[in-house]
């Protein structure tokens, strides 16, 4: 019982010992090595500041991250609609092309009305499809179009089309149309 009780006594002196030793350790070090410090400086973390990791520090993390979500978005966003753009002009120029290799093959009278009724086709699926975007995305597209091709995209579409077209068009581009159309 006696070697018991003696071997309880030094486990809880050491352990008493160790915790007033890493106390001391504590509030000597920083005297002993000067070069670190209690708080920060310039944006560098020094040793025993707690206070960085705390609650306020990880707020302003999940507010970063949010607003670097909040970027990705608005950036995937534009880049939809970049790629409906693109889409959208490759449509068009495959049909511009059809139309082109359709007139230069087209010589006799014949010929040609049955490349016109094809090409008229053609014209509707496209107006069908660019008339679908946005407002602000079919601008940048018909603002590039010239007179000829506002024409016949403009007799293709229903009265509700045409007010959007004339609606996403540029004023001069508006004037010119309704003048080739009027004549």
């Amino acid at each position: 019982m006696y070697q018991a009780r003696r071997i309880i006594i030094l486990v809880v002196g050491f352990i008493v010992a160790f915790f007033l030793f890493m106390v001391l350790a504590f509030y000597i070090y920083p005297v002993i090595n000067p070069d670190v410090k209690l708080g920060h400086n310039e944006g560098e973390v020094y040793l025993y500041d707690y206070a960085q990791f705390g609650p306020q520090a990880i707020n302003e993390l999940k507010k970063k991250v949010s607003s670097l979500e909040l970027e990705v978005n608005e950036k995937r966003a534009k880049e939809m609609k970049d790629l409906a753009l693109i889409d959208s002009l490759y449509q068009l120029n495959l049909s511009m092309e059809d139309e082109l290799a359709a007139f230069r093959m087209g010589s006799a009278k014949t010929g040609l009305t049955t490349s016109l009724g094809k090409i008229d086709s053609k014209v509707a699926e496209v107006t069908k499809s660019l008339l679908r975007l946005e407002e602000d995305e079919l601008a940048l597209i018909v603002n590039r179009l010239d007179n000829s091709e506002l024409v016949r995209i403009y007799n293709t579409s229903s009265n509700l089309q045409r007010e959007k077209l004339l609606r996403s068009l540029e004023p001069n581009k508006v004037k010119q149309l309704l003048k080739s159309v009027m004549s």
